[in-house]
This record gives C-alpha cells, structure tokens and sequence, in this order.
C-alpha cells in the first residue's frame, strides 16, 4: 500500500491495544528458568525483525528494501529484551521514547551514537494513559520544557528522527508547530525556537493583528507552567491546600482566572474576521483551564465549610462550582456547535468517549440542615508577625446558619482590620496587618495583644496575636533570606553564586519553575562522551568545584528539615543524584528512587510535575548560614529549596519565596499579599454574548447504561449503550427564610417492592433509622459513606461516597455500609442497579450484599473485581451490578464499601430487563411504616 511513497517502516512486535509483546508458549514454558524465558523472547524478537526485514526486500525490491528507512522503537517491556542483549541490525534507527509525559527516560550510550542508522525520538504532548493518568483535552506541557527535553536530545546524539504523538490537533497547533519548528532548528546558532517568549509572541503577532505577541507569551508561558502542576484532566478533591501557608488553591485560581480575562481582553481588540482563530488556537484552553479548576477549587471550598459549620458556604460555594461547569459546557457547546456554524463539531469532545472522558463533578459537601445564624471564625495556626514575613494575616468569618449574622471586631490600636464591624451572609474575609505608623516600634520592642470578635449571637472569639522582636541581622556583612513564619523558602534560580567549570555548570532553564518561575539544570560535560553507568561517582568523587550558593539566616537554633521540590529527570540505567552541604561541613549525597516510570514515586511525579526530596540538616546555631548544592549525575535539576524551621504543613507548592536582604535592600517575601480576591463571574459581560444562553438540554450529556451482559464482550475501549437524558424536577431546596432541613424529606418506613421494582435513593442511609441506615469500617471505624452532590433530582440532589483516596477493603463485612431494608412481595430474580460515578479503577468497585450475605461470582456483573471501562470513567451510569435470589418478606440490601471515591446515588432493583430511568420519569418506591 505504501510502496510508493517515502515511508519509514518500523521493525519489532508489540500486542494490540498497546498490549505486551505476547509469548504464551515460552511464558507457560515451567522448564525453562526466567533467564531461559528471557532469551528465549529475545531470539524470538530477533527472528520478528529478521524476517520483517526480508518481507520488505520482497515487496520493495532489493535495492530500496535495504535503503529505505527502518526504525526500532525500545519501549516498555521491550527496552528490557534490548537491555537484556537483543541485536538490532545497525543500519535500524534507535527510536528513544520519554514517559509518555514529556519527561526524556534516557539517551544513548556512546556505542548507540555511533551506529549507523543513529537515534530518533519519540515524544507526547497527548497521551492515553492507564486509568486516571490520561491527558488528552489540551497539552499543558510548558513550551519550555519540550524545548529543553529537546535539547538535551540533541546533545545526547538524538538527531535522526523525531516524531510528536500529537493527539487532538487543534488544541495543540501551537504546541505541533514549535515541535517542529525545533526539530528543523536544531543545532542551529540562530533559531526562532531558542526563546519560548519569543516564539509565542512572533507566533501570535504573524497571525494576528494588534501586535499582541509580547503579552499573549507571557499569559502562555504562565498558563502552561501553572497547570501542568497538575493538569486540568488529572484534578482531584484537595489537590490544593486552603489552609497551609496561605491559601495556595485561591492563589492559584486567582492567576487562572487573571490569564482568562487577560486573553480575553486580547479577543475583545480582535478583528471579527480572526476571532474565532484565536479563540479556538488560543483562548478556548486559557478559558477551560479557569473554569474547570475554579469547579474543583469550589467544590473543596464547600466541603471546606461543611466541615467547620458553615453550611450556609458550603451551599454557596456548591453553587459557585456547579456555574464554572456550567461555563464550561457553555463553551464547549459554543465551540461545537456555533463557532464557524458548527465547522468543528466533533472535533473538541472531552466529556465524551473516545477518548476516555475528563475530570467532571467535582465532589462538593452540600448542607443537610441550616438553621438559625450563628457566628462562626476561622483563623491562621501562627497569628505571629516577624519583620520580613507575611504582611497580613487571615480571619475568615462564616455563618453556620441561615440569613445573616452581625459581628464586632475589638482591635489593639497597633493592628488594623480591614473591618472592625458588618453583617456575614455566608462567608466574610477578614485582613489583619500592623499599622504602617507601628511597624517599626513593633518590630524592635515586640508586641502581644488579642483580637476579640463578637457576634450578635453573643458567641465570643479571642484570638492572640503577637509582633515578633526583629533578630540582630548582619546587614553590613552579607545577603540572605530570612526565616520568618517558620520557614527559609528559596527558588532555585535565588542563588547568590553560581561556581561553574568548563566541565560541570549549573544552567538556567527559564519557565521551567513549578507552577512559575526558572529551574536550575545539571550540565556535565563528560556524560556527554558516555552512557550514563550505576557506577558513576559516589559521595567521595562529589565534585566541589561547581555548586550553587545559597545564604539564609536562621532565627531559631536546631535540626531542620531541607525539601528540595526536584524536576523530573530519569535515568533507568543510572542514578538521579545531587549533593548538600552546609557551611564548611562536607556534602551529604541525596538519591531518589524515582529513576524511570512505575518507579519509586514516578506516578505521583507526574501527576505533580516533579518530585520533593527530603533530608535533615545537621544541627545548625541561630545566625547566618550557607547552603550550597553540587551536581553529581546528569541533568538533574532543582526548582525550590525549603528549610522548615516549625512544623511541616502539608501542601502542593509549600511556602512562597522568603524574603531576601540583597545587601542594600529588602526584597519581600512572595505571597506576603497573597489575600483571597473576588472571582465572580460577570454573567452580563461579553461572554454571555458570545455563547448564548443555551437550553439545559442541549448541554445534557446523555445517560450511559452498561446492563447485565455488558461484561460478556470487550469493553475497555467500547462505547458505551446510552439514551437520552432529561433531568427531573428540583427537588431539594431551602425553605423561604433560608433554613433547611433535607432529613426530613426523605420520608420513613421501610421499602416495598411493587411489581418487580424497588427504587429507592442511596442518601436515604443518612436517616440512620432501622430501615436505612450507615455503618462505618472495621475494625477501626475511620470511614463511612457520607453525601456530597449528585446530577439528579432537577440537579438538587445528593450521592453517597467513602471520602479519601486509595482505601480498599478486601473483606467485604469490613468496610462501610449502607443498609437498606425491603419488603419483597414478588419472590424471584431481581437485578440490582446502582447509578454510580468512578475516577479510575482505584474508585470502581463495592459489595453488595443481601441480609448480610455476599453473591457468588457468576451472580456478580464485573470485570476483574471493578468495574472500570474508560468509555465510563468520571460519568455518571446505571450499571447492573450483581443478581440476587430473594423470596417474599424483609430483607436488608447492604452496600459495602470494598474501594474509596465511588459514588452512587440511587439504587434500582428490578426483575424485568428494561434499563433504568433518567432522572424526569424516576419514580421511587413507597416506605411505608409496619409495627
């Protein structure tokens, strides 16, 4: 088919789906030992590609069957086989392949440079990937970090072929294009793709009218780097602290939300005629990006609230989650279907398989009851002000009832409240800080004092608070970063000195900072000559000759904590490792696991974009200190460094910068005015204008159903049954004065089956009443079903789920229940569906058991124990999930937890072979009380 035209033909056998290189025979073999098998496969493989190699000489010819280009791609299981001796003809081209996620796993040795075919690369910026790791929506690896990728293949003798698996293309058109634009670049003195920042902006500007270029690369660079701390498909509940350090998921969300309106700005300036270009080139991903972490910010912050009381918030900010979605799906319906009159409908689809849909319904924690108004208060841990620490601090006021509630604030005369007295409806912020006039007298005396509030409710808040006496700072003698707040927080690229030879250096790597900002990267000059060995130098061959340098001054005395927040960097052949010391003392050599995929903390490095590394520093006496850092293997590279001086707080980005003494001046610690600022959406601004108002029916994903013979075909990479969604009537709301009582509107009394059906809702079990009722783990009672939202009931209504990540019960009497009692009139078969919600198949399965009783497997409708299809992940479907045997009288139906992060809303038993109904024809079954 293909002999006509210049084609590169890849050698070597993998399985289908991007299964293993299949060897049943030799895998069954119990005769041979695991090294036999492993020769085996490799003189096996080796005959694959001989044999390919003849079939192309016979179909090509001789002549071009020996010229034309071949590849071989060493990846997963067979990059073991070509470590483990596999001979690979030498005119082949090596394809080297990074993790799928845009981090290089290795570069070949100095034989491999020098092979004829040479090597080629095999890069993602879009990847399927196994449950829950997928990124397939818009590519937010930085520019930068593929450039830099790039790079270093190209100094490590990777100059052959590159190829970029792509994905969808029009998301990522920017992205394909400075791939390319690199690849025909490269090893060139002048290259458009040198600076990242330039390249957006001439990228823009050649497309564009306006001269928009400079202001545009600055909203990308930042837009990348921010979300690739987690991209916008792998979000989770409390991925980001509230509550550590300041509140580092507002901070986040307030950057999105300004990188949106500053796009947007861009469009309004805009041509009509080029509009909808940089709408779909540009803004559509600055745009979904806010939107669906705003969702997920909002969410947490409704369970934040619910669990301090403040129900009130958690329904407001319930709401605030469900408008960013709703925005969301307004823009995509937008994109779809209006934009160009529906040009590229089908083309942006991320909610809907194929491929595996993205994050959706981010859990919040809605208000069971709201009653009177009651004043609530939430304050930082350390309400303690140091001279070059965080200039204000936090009081967050809430109302754990309806209406609103009034409040008094008694201030010492030092401090200044942003409000001293009003009315909290849900939640009010509150800003403290030392008055301008009183810093300096604070500051060399030290102060104490108390802040008082109170509300109209007579409940009363002390909260103390405290100046800390500047320390002796020897300011005519050094620079340094400060301690403050119980933290040293240094950038990489914060050095004081950056000692360098002609073999080793520390290089700049700009917009490659986590979240923001530059990293520091290793260059050794001799890696270059050689692969990289696990022999390379140990803690006696530390080179001390190049090092950073980084000064700090410690209030405190002790032994501290050093996280080193890392890049990732891989080496499956090597070792990953870098040096410490501190003073004059000698350097300590610091080593990770995480050297290749599924290796130490590889999984969590890429879902975090890199990894921190710990390790205790020597005991060190209050006063000025130098920290220095030695590169040891190649290429490893450093975003942050944190010495924890108090107790380490859990969080995503840790502290922000702390401030620094440059030897003149005070530069101030970053993130010291990192207060929480309005994102409200304005509903009458153009964006409305552009998307319209579209009816709820046209956003409406349909219902997807998988029955009880779903599992009797191949359905990881199926499409799913589906039919129509209609969404049924509000139901729960809060009474005209703002209270609520949702309890009480479940009714009472047991569950009748009438003609061979029960429906009934999961959240009844919240009653906590014979007839419904939740039981938590065994034996340590830690975990329970509890509610969050759910799609049903006109929207208003409620799911149960076991909170937390990564919790599985392998005896199903062990984890928590959700118990339902029957009365069956009509003795028989009944199919039992649950309408449910799962991540990935670490949230994909439970037991259900009937009077306490589990079912035998061929009664149980699932795959592997779970039910996890990537046609289903992150959707809400009926699924049919076991068949029970019941005869007539009561019975107690049991939902046992057996995998955290399931959600099911509603349970429907049947004994006919019609699917369940969405949510406008659910009709419930009767309770109905028996003495």
């Amino acid at each position: 088919m293909n002999r006509n035209y210049e084609v590169c033909y890849t050698v070597g056998m993998r399985g289908i789906h991007d299964s293993g290189f299949v060897t049943e025979v030799i895998d069954q073999d119990t005769s041979l030992t695991q090294s036999e098998r492993t020769e085996k496969k490799i003189h096996l493989l080796e005959k694959v590609i001989s044999d390919q190699r003849e079939i192309l000489k016979e179909v090509l010819g001789e002549e071009k069957g020996n010229s034309v280009p071949q590849t071989f791609i060493p990846y997963k299981e067979v990059l073991d086989l070509y470590d483990g001796g596999l001979q690979v003809p030498e005119d082949v081209t090596l394809i080297w392949v990074d993790d799928n996620f845009g981090y290089m796993r290795r570069y070949p040795g100095k034989e491999e440079q020098e092979r004829k075919g040479g090597n080629g690369l095999y890069y993602h910026a879009s990847y399927w990937a196994s449950p829950g790791m997928s990124y397939l929506f818009f590519n937010s690896i930085p520019l930068a970090q593929t450039g830099n990728e790039l790079k270093k293949c190209w100094e490590s003798g990777i100059r052959k072929m590159w190829v970029l698996n792509v994905g969808a293309l029009k998301p990522l058109e920017i992205d394909m294009e400075f791939f390319l634009r690199y690849s025909w670049e490269a090893g060139k003195n002048t290259r458009n793709t040198k600076d990242v920042t330039q390249f957006i902006s001439r990228w823009i500007n050649r497309n564009f009218s306006g001269n928009f270029g400079m202001d545009a690369a600055e909203i990308y660079n930042l837009f990348a780097q921010i979300n690739n701390v987690c991209k916008p498909e792998h979000l989770q509940s409390d991925k980001f602290s509230q509550n550590a350090y300041g509140n580092e998921a507002k901070y986040r969300i307030d950057i999105l939300k300004d990188l949106s309106d500053r796009a947007g700005k861009i469009y309004q300036f805009l041509p009509e005629e080029e509009k909808d270009a940089f709408f779909e080139l540009f803004l559509m991903k600055l745009q979904a990006s806010y939107y669906i972490n705003a969702s997920f910010y909002f969410a947490d912050r409704s369970r934040f609230f619910w669990e301090q009381g403040g129900m009130q918030a958690a329904d407001s900010y319930l709401e605030k989650s469900r408008q960013m979605d709703r925005r969301k799906q307004e823009l995509l319906y937008y994109y779809n279907h209006l934009m160009q009159d529906g040009k590229w409908e089908g083309i942006l689809t991320p909610e809907s398989f194929s491929p595996p849909p993205t994050v959706l319904y981010p859990a919040a924690k809605p208000a069971l009851v709201i009653g009177a108004a009651s004043l609530g208060v939430i304050r930082e841990d350390n309400f303690i002000f140091h001279s070059h620490g965080g200039i204000e601090k936090i009081i967050t006021l809430f109302n754990k009832g309806c209406g609103e509630i009034g409040y008094k604030a008694a201030v010492p005369k030092w401090l200044e409240v942003s409000e001293t007295e009003g009315c909290v409806a849900a939640e009010k912020i509150l800003t403290v800080r030392i008055r301008e006039s009183e810093r300096k007298i604070c500051f060399e005396q030290g102060r104490t004092g108390q802040i008082i509030i109170t509300g109209e409710d007579g409940i009363r808040y002390e909260i103390e608070i405290q100046a800390e006496k500047e320390t002796a700072y020897p300011y005519r003698e050094h620079a340094f970063y400060a301690e403050a707040d119980g933290y040293i927080s240094i950038p990489a690229d914060g050095y004081s000195e950056n000692v360098c030879t002609k073999e080793a250096a520390w290089r700049k790597i700009e917009y490659l900072g986590r979240g923001w900002g530059a990293a520091m990267e290793a260059f050794l000059e001799a890696a270059q000559d050689r692969a990289i060995e696990s022999d390379a130098p140990g803690i006696s061959d530390i080179r001390q000759d190049c090092y950073l340098k980084y000064p700090f001054f410690l209030e405190n005395s002790g032994a501290f904590l050093l996280e080193i927040h890392r890049f990732l960097t891989l080496n499956p052949t090597g070792k990953v490792r870098f040096a410490v010391g501190v003073d004059n003392e000698r350097p300590v050599l610091i080593e990770t696991d995480t050297v290749d995929e599924w290796k130490g903390c590889w999984k969590d490095a890429v879902m975090n974009d890199g990894e921190k590394l710990y390790h205790m520093l020597p005991w060190l006496s209050s006063g000025y200190h130098i920290l220095k850092i030695y590169p040891v293997d190649q290429y490893v590279t450093l975003n942050k460094l944190v010495i924890y001086t108090e107790k380490w707080k859990e969080s995503n980005f840790g502290p922000f910068e702390s401030a620094f003494y440059d030897g003149i001046k005070w530069n101030t610690a970053k993130g010291a005015d990192m207060i929480p600022v309005n994102t409200e959406e304005n509903q009458s601004g153009f964006w409305r204008e552009l998307y319209g108002n579209p009816a709820d029916r046209e956003l409406l994903l349909p219902m997807l159903y998988a029955a009880p013979d779903f599992w009797k075909t191949e359905r990881l990479y199926t499409r799913s049954d589906e039919k129509e969604n209609r969404l049924g009537v509000v139901r729960y709301t809060c009474c005209q004065d703002g209270t609520k009582d949702i309890l009480h509107q479940f009714g009472e009394g047991l569950f009748m089956e009438v003609d061979g059906i029960a429906a009934f809702e999961a959240e009844y079990a919240l009653e906590n009443s014979e007839n419904a009722y939740v039981t938590a783990s065994l034996p340590d009672g830690k975990y329970y079903w509890s509610h969050t939202q759910a799609e049903t009931d006109g929207g208003s209504g409620f799911a149960m789920m076991i909170e937390g990540k990564g919790r599985y019960w392998e005896n199903a009497l062990e984890g928590p229940g959700m118990h339902y009692r029957i009365r069956i009139q009509n003795p028989g078969t009944y199919f039992v569906w649950l309408l449910m919600k799962f991540e990935d198949a670490d949230s994909d399965s439970c037991y259900l058991l009937a009077d306490g009783m589990q079912q035998d497997a061929d009664r149980i409708f699932s795959s592997h124990g779970g039910f996890f299809t990537y046609s289903m992940k992150q959707r809400w479907h009926w699924r049919a999930v076991a068949a029970l045997d019941l005869n007539a009288g009561e019975h107690i139906l049991s939902v046992m937890g057996k995998k955290s992060g399931l959600r099911i809303d509603r349970i429907y038993m049947t004994q006919g072979n019609e699917w369940p109904p969405v949510d406008a024809d659910w009709r419930e079954s009767r309770r109905i009380l028996f003495e």
